[in-house]
C-alpha cells in the first residue's frame, strides 16, 4: 500500500487483471443481482487443517458453516455463545493476547489471570467485562471464573489452528479506565456510583490498524495462515450523534481499508469479500427481518464462495454453469436461470451436486410442471446427513413434493423424518427452513412446516413472532394467539412476542386486553415506537386520556421530534381543554410533516376550530 510502482508494471498488472474492469448490465456484470468478487487465494483449505475463527457474530456463522461441511473447527461445539464475540479491533487484540501470554507460559489459567477482568455488578454477582453479559447473566464469583476459563479453552485455539479467521465488527468502544482495557459496555453500568471510569470512543483508521497488525504478529509464525475479513452484519445502535445508516459505513469503511491494508501488507494473510458480497448484492432476502444480521442461506452461500476459491478443484467448469443456473432460481431470476437449464439437460441429470437439484426443484415448481419437480427432489435424497443439516430447506421442500407423490410417499416421509430428527438436534434449522419457504412464497409446504413448528414446542421468539405473523395473515388468529401466549409465558419481556401478541388481540378486538402487552413492550423497549403510538391510540380508543397522555409523553421523551407523536399529543390536549398547548404542539407537528396525512387527521380537530 501506497508504494509507487513504474509505468510499465502498472500496464502489465492491469493487463492480465481481467476482472479490472467495471462493465455495464446486459453483461455477466457480477454485481447484479448478485455480488460475487473474483478471489485469489495465496493458500488453500485442506479437512486435515485445524480452523478458528474470531470477532463479530459474523465469525460464529462461518465457524458453524465450516463444521458443517467438515472442516475441523476449534470449539465450533462450545456453549459459550456470543459470550465469544469480540466486534472491535483492540477487543480482538486483547483477547488474543490474554490467551496467548498464558498459552506460551504454561498454558494454565489462574485466578490471577481473571480477576482483573471481571466487575462486581451488585453485592455477590458478578460479569466479565471483555464478553457481551446476557440480560440477567450475572453470577457467582466462582462462575464468572469457570465462564473465563472456558472462554480461555477456546481463544487458545488462535495458537493450535493452522488457519485463523478474523472478522472486523465495529469501531465504536468502551475503555475502562480502572482496568486499562477496552470493555463490553452494558447499559446498567450507567447507574453504578464509579461510573465515570467508562469512556465512549469511536476508534480511529490508525488506532484499528495498529491494533490488527499487533494481533496478526502474535498470530503468524511462519506456518499459519489468517483469512481476514470485514463483517457485513450492520451496527444495530450507535453512540455518535449520527443517523444509523452514517455511522455504520463509517464503521464498515475503516475497517475495510483496515483488512485490505494489512492483507496487503502481511503474506501469509488473505482478505475474503464477504462484505462486499452482502451489501452489494441487491436483494432484500439477503438480510434477517432486523435488517442487522445476515440470513442464514446467504451465509451459507458466501462460504460456499470461500470453499470453491479456497479448496482446490471443488467446482468444475460444467458445475459453474450449473451453478450459475442454481443462484439464479435462488435470486428468483427464473426467465434468466430457465435460458440455462434448457441448454443443460445432460449436465443437470448427471451432476451430483445437490444445489443444482434444489434449484432444478424451486425452478420446476415455478414454472408447475409437477413431476419434473418431483425428479430432482427424488435426486436429492442421497446417504448425506450435511444436506439435513447445511440445508434443510431443500430436504423438506423435496419431502414437501414427494410426500404428494403417490409412488414417492414413502420416501418423502423417510425424508421429513430426517428433517424434523435434525431439527430436533439443532433447533435453528427450524428457522432457516421457515426463512427460505417464506422468502420463496412455499405457501404449500409452509402452511403444514408451521404446523410442525407448533407441535414441536419450540422455544425461539423471533420464529414464534414469524409463525404467529403468518398464522395472523392466514386468517388463523386463535392459533395465533396460542402460540404467541406460550412463547410469551416462556419470554416474557421479548419485545417481538410483546408487539405480536398486541397486534392479534387487536386484531381478535380484544382491546383492553392488548394494553398488557403494549405497556410492558414500551417498558422493555422505550424505542419501540410502534408500541408507544399503538398503546396511545388504544387508550384513546378505549376513552383513557391521562394515560394517553402518559403512553405518548413517554415516546416524545425518546423523540421529541416525533410528528405523529406530536400529533396526537395536541389531540389530546385539546381535549382536555389545554387548548394553547395543543395549538403550538399542532404547529410544530405540521411544520415537522406537511405532508404526513395521519399528522393531518391528528391535528384537523385543532385547525378546524381555530380556523388555521
Amino acid at each position: 500500500m501506497g508504494k509507487r510502482i513504474p509505468l510499465d508494471q502498472a500496464l502489465e498488472t492491469v493487463r492480465a487483471n481481467k476482472f479490472g474492469r467495471m462493465v455495464g448490465r446486459g453483461r455477466d456484470n457480477r454485481i447484479e443481482p448478485e455480488c460475487w468478487p473474483s478471489v485469489r487465494p495465496s493458500f488453500h483449505f485442506t479437512k486435515d487443517q485445524k480452523f478458528f475463527a474470531i470477532g463479530s457474530c459474523f465469525a460464529k456463522n462461518i465457524s458453524k458453516r465450516l463444521a458443517l461441511d467438515g472442516y475441523n473447527v476449534l470449539g465450533a461445539t462450545g456453549t459459550e455463545g456470543e459470550r465469544r464475540n469480540r466486534y472491535t479491533p483492540p477487543a480482538i487484540f486483547q483477547e488474543i493476547a490474554w490467551a496467548g501470554e498464558i498459552y506460551h507460559r504454561d498454558d494454565q489459567v489462574r485466578d490471577e489471570d481473571i480477576l482483573p477482568l471481571l466487575i462486581e455488578l451488585s453485592p455477590g454477582k458478578w460479569a466479565d467485562m471483555w464478553s457481551l453479559t446476557e440480560r440477567g447473566g450475572e453470577t457467582t464469583l466462582e462462575a464468572a471464573i469457570a465462564r473465563r476459563r472456558a472462554l480461555y479453552d477456546y481463544f487458545r485455539g488462535a495458537f493450535e489452528a493452522d488457519v485463523v479467521i478474523i472478522t472486523l465488527g465495529l469501531i465504536e468502544a468502551w475503555w475502562d479506565e480502572v482496568s486499562q482495557s477496552y470493555v463490553v459496555f452494558d447499559t446498567p453500568w450507567a447507574r453504578r456510583t464509579d461510573r465515570e471510569r467508562f469512556q465512549f470512543e469511536k476508534l480511529s483508521f490508525d488506532k484499528c490498524r495498529d491494533y490488527i497488525e499487533k494481533t496478526l504478529k502474535l498470530l503468524l509464525d511462519g506456518k499459519r495462515r489468517v483469512l481476514i475479513t470485514t463483517s457485513p452484519v450492520v451496527l444495530a445502535r450507535t453512540f455518535t450523534d449520527n443517523d444509523i445508516i452514517i455511522a455504520n459505513n463509517h464503521s464498515k469503511s475503516v475497517l475495510r481499508a483496515v483488512a485490505g491494508e494489512l492483507s496487503d501488507q502481511f503474506d501469509d494473510v488473505d482478505y475474503f469479500p464477504s462484505y462486499e458480497i452482502a451489501t452489494m448484492t441487491r436483494k432484500p432476502e439477503v438480510w434477517e427481518d432486523d435488517l442487522i444480521h445476515i440470513q442464514p442461506n446467504f451465509v451459507a452461500r458466501i462460504m460456499q464462495h470461500v470453499t470453491n476459491a479456497y479448496v482446490p478443484g471443488s467446482v468444475g467448469a460444467d458445475d459453474r454453469t450449473l451453478m450459475k443456473m442454481a443462484n439464479l432460481v435462488e435470486s428468483m431470476q427464473f426467465d434468466a436461470a430457465e435460458q440455462i437449464y434448457a441448454g443443460a439437460q445432460d449436465a443437470i441429470w448427471e451432476s451430483t451436486n445437490p444445489a443444482v437439484h434444489a434449484g432444478g426443484m424451486a425452478l420446476a415448481r415455478n414454472r408447475g410442471r409437477s413431476e419434473l419437480a418431483v425428479r430432482h427432489a427424488a435426486a436429492l435424497d442421497r446417504d448425506d446427513p450435511r444436506l439435513y443439516t447445511n440445508h434443510p430447506e431443500w430436504m423438506y421442500a423435496a419431502a414437501h413434493l414427494l410426500q404428494r407423490h403417490p409412488q414417492e410417499r414413502e420416501r418423502g416421509e423417510r425424508i421429513a423424518a430426517d428433517v424434523r430428527e435434525a431439527c430436533a438436534e439443532r433447533r435453528e434449522l427450524y428457522q432457516q427452513i421457515f426463512v427460505a419457504l417464506d422468502r420463496t412464497n412455499n405457501e404449500d409446504a409452509l402452511r403444514p412446516f408451521v404446523d410442525l413448528i407448533i407441535a414441536a414446542d419450540i422455544d425461539d421468539p423471533m420464529l414464534v413472532h414469524k409463525a404467529c405473523a403468518k398464522l395472523q395473515s392466514w386468517g388463523k388468529l386463535e392459533a395465533a394467539r396460542e402460540f404467541c401466549e406460550r412463547q410469551r409465558r416462556r419470554t416474557p419481556d421479548h419485545p417481538h412476542i410483546l408487539a405480536r401478541e398486541a397486534r392479534i388481540l387487536l386484531a381478535l378486538g380484544l382491546t383492553e386486553d392488548a394494553i398488557a402487552p403494549l405497556t410492558t413492550l414500551t417498558e422493555v423497549a422505550p424505542e419501540d415506537e410502534w408500541g408507544h403510538l399503538t398503546l396511545t391510540r388504544t387508550l384513546m380508543k378505549l376513552r383513557r386520556p391521562a394515560e394517553a397522555l402518559d403512553a405518548v409523553d413517554r415516546l416524545l421523551s425518546q423523540a421529541s421530534g416525533h410528528p405523529y407523536g406530536l400529533a396526537l399529543k395536541a389531540r389530546l390536549l385539546w381535549k382536555a381543554s389545554r387548548k394553547d398547548e395543543a395549538v403550538e404542539l399542532a404547529r410544530r407537528a405540521l411544520d415537522l410533516a406537511p405532508e404526513d396525512a395521519q399528522v393531518a387527521q391528528n391535528v384537523q380537530l385543532v385547525l378546524r376550530e381555530l380556523a388555521v
